[in-house]
């Protein structure tokens, strides 16, 4: 089924919040959070439908501009820090917007282990670059790490990381990121703690999508 997408706005909050019951309770943004990031950055915030039913959001993308030095990356040391707990900081708005930090994205839970994710993603991308903007950064978990590491023995979540089978991240999500143009671009990137999240063993990867490339 096609996906189409549009900018999100205040109307579509209690389906953005429907779209949150996807996470577990104490992962989902609040109203508030949801308010903020419409008030300060709404160019950067989209929402997928199916066209036999556009009234029905399934998805959804939230970004918003930040400046980003590949030697720096002391403004990540966490998701709470890097997106001013999920509300974005209040200026980031006067920052150039040709780079977005993509704070969160979602897809109906009815919706997930086929190609909605992939294909709602792409038309966000190349959406954004058609606009010109030149990079999109997120942060993502490593959720296969720990079981990797109890089958196969214990590496550094560098090594998992960088690790690669046919050509491709032995880490399930980071694999699916890599399809839509998402790299890891060196350890540094790597970091800890910046979401806390078991089966990555609170391992995290900050992901860098050039969109130059597409």
């Amino acid at each position: 089924m096609k996906i189409i997408i549009r900018q999100a706005n205040f109307h579509d909050i209690p389906q953005l919040l429907r779209l949150e019951e996807s996470w577990p309770e104490g992962e989902r943004a609040t109203v508030e959070q949801l308010e903020s990031r419409l008030t300060i950055y709404p160019e950067g915030y989209f929402v997928g439908s199916f066209s036999s039913a556009p009234d029905y959001i399934i998805a959804a993308f939230a970004s918003s501009p930040i400046s980003y030095t590949p030697d720096d990356m002391s403004q990540f040391t966490s998701w709470e820090e890097a997106t001013n707990d999920g509300c974005y900081h209040p200026n980031c708005n006067k920052i150039p917007s040709d780079t977005l930090y993509l704070a969160a994205s979602c897809v109906d839970i009815k919706h997930r282990g086929g190609t909605v994710y992939l294909d709602f993603m792409n038309q966000v991308l190349d959406s954004l670059k058609s606009r010109g903007v030149s990079l999109v950064i997120s942060g993502n978990v490593l959720p296969g790490y720990d079981r990797y590491c109890k089958k196969n023995g214990e590496i550094s979540a560098v090594d998992y990381v960088f690790k690669t089978h046919k050509n491709h991240p032995i880490d399930p999500f980071l694999k699916l990121l890599y399809q839509l143009g998402f790299v890891v671009p060196n350890e540094q990137h790597v970091i800890k703690d910046y979401y806390e999240d078991a089966p990555s063993r609170h391992y995290s990867t900050i992901i860098i999508n050039d969109l130059s490339k597409r």
